[in-house]
């Protein structure tokens, strides 16, 4: 009799250290094999809340939940718990800007002479695009609402850009010796690691906060761009002109999430983890 109480006490104890976390509506808390996460950074969700506790300062966005330059703060980052105290992780940073400057200048007639009270536009189009991706591996510990956690992330970044430009005023009547029609930069590749160590707290079910610490390494290199031209000269006339670059890049960073040289193309994706307030969704 003895030895079968023994036994019911022991499977029942392994029974409770193995139970999830409930709130009083039964519902579990911490997160369990099998469910998928996404973390932000909760800092733009934290200002716009105490907007509304002490109220919105004027300015055009003083009332509007804002984030900050994607390339750091919005980077995503996606777990899949494979067991209640690992997860895999998964980094997504995507981004492309495309800013369209206009400058209106006087229009010249056929001898280069301006003509009163008439103006044409010349364009200049400056386009990014970069792409962040990482994986690693991610362990928890603690039973209660605080949950630890550490690990490390391997990522590789890419990016590439251009630059065009059109004229108002045909190359013939301003007579400029050259001028720039389009560049594009050479494609930048990056490639580093990083460790981290975190904290967070469950607030509701399968919702947290949390702050995360990383240390990184990346090296990068860039590639020779090139350049297209168009040139005029008294005697060959309007022409066409194309330029390869020669100059090339080769770099190295390492260092906490936010003393990464912020310089550097690929600090953009080793920021993911910085050590702020992130918001962690689990279902």
């Amino acid at each position: 009799m003895k030895k079968i109480f023994l036994f019911c006490a022991s499977v029942a104890l392994v029974g409770t250290m193995n139970a999830q976390l409930t709130n009083k509506k039964g519902a579990q808390i911490l997160p369990e094999t099998g469910d998928w996460a996404i973390s932000v950074k909760a800092d733009p969700f934290i200002s716009f809340a105490s907007k509304l506790v002490t109220g919105f300062t004027s300015g055009a966005d003083a009332g509007s939940l804002t984030f900050n330059q994607y390339q750091e703060d919005n980077t995503l980052v996606f777990k899949k718990f494979t067991s209640n105290t690992t997860a895999d992780r998964f980094i997504a940073n995507f981004g492309h800007t495309s800013n369209t400057s206009i400058n209106s200048v006087a229009e010249l007639d056929e001898n280069g002479a301006a003509i009163a009270d008439a103006f044409v536009d010349d364009k200049s189009r400056v386009r990014t695009t970069h792409i962040g991706l990482g994986y690693g591996k991610e362990f928890r510990k603690g039973t209660s609402r605080l949950q630890g956690y550490y690990g490390a992330d391997a990522m590789i970044y890419l990016e590439g850009g251009s630059t065009t430009k059109s004229y108002g005023n045909d190359i013939v009547r301003t007579q400029d010796a050259a001028r720039l029609l389009k560049s594009k930069q050479g494609l930048t590749l990056g490639v580093g690691a990083r460790g981290f160590l975190g904290a967070e707290y469950f607030f509701a079910p399968k919702m947290s906060v949390g702050a995360e610490f990383g240390y990184g390494a990346c090296i990068y290199t860039q590639g020779a761009g090139n350049s297209k031209n168009e040139t005029w000269n008294s005697t060959d006339g309007p022409g066409e002109s194309e330029t390869n670059g020669t100059s090339r890049s080769l770099g190295f960073s390492m260092g906490f999430d936010q003393e990464v040289d912020s310089n550097t193309p690929f600090s953009h994706v080793v920021g993911s983890g910085v050590a702020s307030l992130k918001l962690n969704l689990f279902f």
